[in-house]
């Protein structure tokens, strides 16, 4: 038998309990790895995903880095097959180069490895 003062906090307890158990329709989450590349005057790539759902449609930036701070060169949107490219012309600073590609729906955000230049 609970008294007065602990049954509300074992209420509170059972409920907490209950919303962050995960749901039985609970969705799926894809990861997204993003592959990249340079041939210039372009940063190109691709996506790669279990879902091939994630792979078109999606919005690519690309970043230099260098000093800490990264500073966003440009975007692209991939097609059917996860496939992108962001122009950036033909004379690139020395730093770390890298691609991102935002979550959406199902499918998680993504960050691709450094590609060091110079």
């Amino acid at each position: 038998m609970l008294h007065r003062r602990t049954a509300p906090v074992a209420l509170l307890t059972c409920l907490a309990v209950l919303a962050a158990a995960p749901s039985a329709g609970a969705a799926k989450s894809h990861p997204t790895k993003v592959v990249v590349s340079i041939k210039l005057p372009a940063f190109h790539g691709s996506l790669k995903s279990s879902d091939d759902g994630c792979l078109a449609g999606r919005a690519v930036t690309m970043y230099r880095k260098k000093g800490g701070r990264a500073r966003k060169l440009g975007s692209g949107t991939s097609n059917a097959t996860g496939k992108w490219k962001v122009p950036v012309g033909k004379n690139l600073p020395s730093g770390e180069y890298f691609a991102t590609v935002a979550a959406k729906g199902e499918c998680k955000a993504g960050r691709s490895k450094p590609l060091p230049i110079g």
